[in-house]
């Protein structure tokens, strides 16, 4: 038994050793308090569960919130924990589902699974506890994809039902996964199917058909109460500026790779000097594959992408993902696209998926340019760098004032003495607890 499930044992340890800092350090955010004003003052109606938070329907994590505010108050390492447990789940459904991704890769699923578990990326999803809703939401993506997947290898109809089911409630804690639909048909026509070919269109509606069905349920579900509250979804935000939707887009990719390696306002001398010799190591190998690609003749060079239709959704949902929050959030900066960790959540999901899909390739490349053995060996040491510059980090992050990223929760105008007061209050509970 621990053959078969040690990777998912080190995983769930290694979230644990990561960030078990954050339930040290912490109290609510500033987004937090119309939730906690709400339950203190009693006016949780079944209304309230069903109403639209801003442009956010979540009547799952207003009820999962409720539940906890019941049990354990203001006391936040409760709190702080569930996240963490979240970020587990989430983990170990990623690491299978990149092991039906990349079927033929030994160590492949296990490093890109510790990749994500560690990428200070999802710094504000774990330290900030509203952002529980992200986390649930991508939470019954990969349960769709993952059952998805093994449905059309075995085709049992409970595996096809457990997947639609799942994604109907994609949607149900954050507003970006509405177009959670969207990343179930690309994996099937991308990574299942490998193309799609309109003479067989009746056959993919045939197969496909639940989940839309799930998700024309959630537009209806999601109209009747949106509408009976009053609510008007986007407020205006959707006045469409195609220059700044695509410049936050870029600043979107580029925060991704500079929160990857830890660059931010807490960096600690160590993180400097880690981030810049990944940083120095990533140039030189940039430089050494143009060469490769510049100097030998088109027959000899291989290609980058292990698998391009792989490499295809991994791009798309990225870019969906960015371009999404850009188009509704047009009121946006693009310092925000590259500073704000809720921001990358999902396009962490897609972007480690890209990743994992040119090392075996890159490998197969580099290892005509330098002993493979030792090149492997590099590439370890370089990973094991970057997991030491994440963990520094975070560490740096969970012990500040600094509630996330730019935001200080005592200098926060929108708390006033109601952020001191709940501050108070939530540290007697910890010291009580």
């Amino acid at each position: 038994m621990l053959k078969k499930y040690w990777p998912f044992i080190l995983l769930a340890f290694l979230v644990i050793l990561f960030w078990y800092p954050v339930t040290q350090n912490n109290d609510f955010f500033y987004d937090d308090l119309g939730f906690i004003e709400t339950f203190q003052q009693n006016k949780t109606t079944l209304g309230y569960f069903f109403a639209p938070h801003n442009e956010h329907f979540m009547p799952m994590f207003k009820a999962i919130f409720f539940v906890m505010f019941k049990l354990f108050s203001l006391n936040i390492v409760p709190y702080m924990w569930l996240l963490i447990l979240v970020h587990i789940i989430n983990v170990c459904l990623f690491f299978y589902l990149c092991r039906l991704i990349f079927p033929h890769a030994k160590w492949l699923p296990l490093i890109l699974a510790i990749l994500v578990l560690s990428n200070s990326t999802y710094y504000e999803v774990i330290h900030w506890f509203t952002l529980l809703c992200t986390a649930l939401s991508f939470m019954f993506l990969q349960v769709s994809l993952v059952f998805l997947h093994l449905y059309v290898e075995h085709r049992e109809r409970k595996l096809l039902l457990i997947s639609a089911i799942s994604s109907f409630f994609i949607p149900m804690n954050f507003s970006l996964g509405i177009i959670g639909i969207a990343f179930i048909f690309l994996y099937y026509f991308c990574i299942i199917n490998k193309g799609f070919r309109f003479k067989e269109i009746k056959e993919y509606f045939k197969l496909l058909w639940p989940w839309g069905l799930a998700w024309i349920s959630y537009l209806i579900v999601y109209f009747i109460f949106s509408h009976s509250s009053g609510f008007k979804a986007g407020r205006g935000l959707f006045a469409f500026n195609l220059s700044n939707a695509f410049s936050n887009v870029l600043s979107g990719f580029g925060g991704f790779f500079i929160k990857s390696l830890g660059i931010g306002l807490l960096m600690q001398p160590l993180n400097i000097w880690v981030a810049g010799f990944l940083i120095f190591n990533l140039i030189g190998l940039a430089f050494f594959l143009i060469l490769y690609f510049s100097l030998n003749p088109r027959k000899e060079r291989g290609r980058v992408l292990h698998d391009r239709g792989i490499a295809l959704y991994s791009f798309l949902g990225a870019f969906i993902s960015y371009l999404v929050i850009a188009v509704a959030r047009t009121d946006l900066s693009s310092g925000v696209f590259l500073n704000w960790g809720r921001y990358q959540f999902f396009s962490v999901f897609f972007l480690t998926i890209f990743i994992g899909n040119m090392l075996p390739s890159l490998i197969t490349l580099f290892s005509k340019i330098f002993n493979k053995k030792r090149f492997k060996i590099y590439l370890t040491i370089l990973f094991i760098l970057f997991l030491v510059g994440q963990f520094v980090v975070i560490r740096a992050k969970a012990h500040s004032p600094i509630r996330t990223e730019g935001n200080l929760f005592e200098g926060t105008s929108l708390l006033g003495y109601q952020g001191e007061g709940i501050r108070q209050a939530g540290k007697s509970d910890n010291q009580v607890a």
